[in-house]
């Protein structure tokens, strides 16, 4: 990979250097930008169909259900990314469906949380108007995402990994917001990592 990145640097350099010299004009070349394709990590248009088992959750806090937020990442936003249907069958069922498609996809892992109070001296605005230190209280909170895409008739891992969040300082209470905070910082990862994405090399292009 290395060799091939340095071959296109030296050709682009070459390509600068002849532009110059043929002319002192900057009207001689123009700089394109190339859509590159980078492969993608994961073939999601072989499977027969995709599964999506509802992630295991881990220390949630209070009685906060992030469960239709998962959902609508999992059946919505990455079915859309992938162009293939994400189907959610209930638990029970599930095998049963798996069984009858061999050659599914099926997205499973688990989500867990340590969340720790604290509290920190930060300048307060009193009624006067004026600002005096005290004492604040404020959750540090530490998200690990595992994500694993299988064939569960073949037993084989197409994809697994854990991503890790941090969120210092949040909001005691302010649940739903945090842990939205951590889920699209972490999915946004998994999303790049999985799913083809376009990017751009720079050539020159000499004009006569």
């Amino acid at each position: 990979m290395k060799i091939k990145i340095n071959r296109i640097v030296i050709s682009v350099f070459v390509l600068l250097l002849l532009g110059i010299s043929s002319c002192s004009s900057a009207s001689n070349h123009r700089v394109v930008r190339i859509p590159v394709q980078i492969p993608t990590q994961v073939d999601f248009n072989s499977p027969s169909k995709i599964f999506y088992q509802e992630l295991t959750l881990e220390n949630m806090p209070g009685k906060y259900n992030p469960l239709p937020l998962l959902q609508e990442f999992f059946l919505d936003e990455l079915a859309n990314l992938i162009d293939r249907k994400v189907e959610s069958p209930a638990p029970g069922a599930l095998p049963g469906k798996l069984e009858d498609n061999p050659g599914a996809m099926l997205i499973s892992g688990k989500i867990s949380l340590e969340i720790k109070d604290r509290s920190i001296i930060k300048k307060l605005k009193k009624k006067s108007g004026k600002k005096a230190k005290g004492f604040v209280s404020i959750q540090h909170w530490n998200m690990n995402m595992e994500i694993k895409l299988s064939i569960p008739s073949t037993g084989k891992t197409l994809f697994t990994k854990t991503y890790t969040g941090r969120l210092k300082e949040a909001e005691p209470g302010k649940y739903d917001f945090n842990f939205k905070s951590l889920f699209n910082d972490l999915t946004d990862n998994f999303i790049k990592e999985v799913t083809r994405k376009k990017k751009f090399e720079e050539r020159i292009l000499l004009l006569k």
